[in-house]
């Protein structure tokens, strides 16, 4: 191989050079990642409503039920969520609010309640913008919860380890989330142990940017909750 050393430095150069194209596309993929692909969304979503039902079996098929819960997302034009709205049995539960650095990174979420008390969510990430810990802090400033998380090479959440706090700094539960997707990015699988225990699985509705618009979330072969999705884009 030395004594085709124009041969091996022209075959260096090209190495160099698609590794810098590599690394740059690398750079610029890692830029680009927003909370629309953390959450597996496609296209330019304006904003999210998901209003999850309880099932109910009637004449031998599984239907929607009352109202359990309904959020809305709202997105900026960088894909990043500036607001979220959640409501519980048809009343407002909470309103969070995000913010970013000036790289995109959510550094901190705030949960208000409707008596006005706000909890604050203090996130850490990775240098693929991967969210690995998040604080809770109680309207007092006290630490209510950690949660750390561990993502697969594709940026898909795998683990989550939750832990409760009391007054007194010591954990007083903690659970294990563990993750598994289908081919199109969409969780299939939920499995928790700890302080709670059960397993849960998911089948999905599509529509035309491949989104989805109707999960059914199972516990064993029963179905528990039915989710839909109304998807506004840009």
């Amino acid at each position: 191989m030395k004594t085709k050393l124009f041969i091996l430095s022209l075959a260096i150069s090209l190495l160099c050079s698609c590794s810098g194209t590599v690394q740059k596309q690398n750079n610029e993929a890692q830029e680009q990642k927003n909370d629309l692909k953390d959450m597996n969304l496609k296209g330019q979503v304006k904003q999210l409503q998901e209003n999850t039902y309880d099932a109910v079996e009637k004449f031998g098929e599984i239907q929607k039920g009352d109202i359990n819960s309904s959020i809305t997302y709202i997105f900026n034009d960088k894909g990043n969520k500036m607001e979220e709205n959640v409501y519980y049995k048809g009343s407002l539960y909470k309103k969070i609010t995000y913010k970013y650095d000036d790289k995109g990174k959510m550094i901190e979420e705030n949960w208000y309640k409707p008596d006005g008390s706000k909890i604050t969510y203090n996130c850490k990430y990775d240098d693929k913008r991967n969210k690995t810990e998040m604080n809770v802090y109680d309207s007092n400033g006290i630490l209510d919860s950690k949660h750390t998380y561990k993502f697969n090479d594709k940026g898909n959440k795998i683990e989550w380890n939750e832990y409760g706090y009391d007054l007194n700094g010591g954990i007083i539960d903690s659970n294990k989330i563990t993750y598994k997707y289908d081919e199109k990015g969409n969780k299939m699988e939920e499995d928790w142990s700890g302080s709670l225990s059960y397993k849960y699985t998911y089948k999905y509705e599509y529509e035309k940017n491949l989104n989805w618009i109707k999960q059914s979330q199972y516990k064993g072969d029963k179905c528990k909750t039915i989710t839909e999705r109304e998807i506004t884009y840009y």
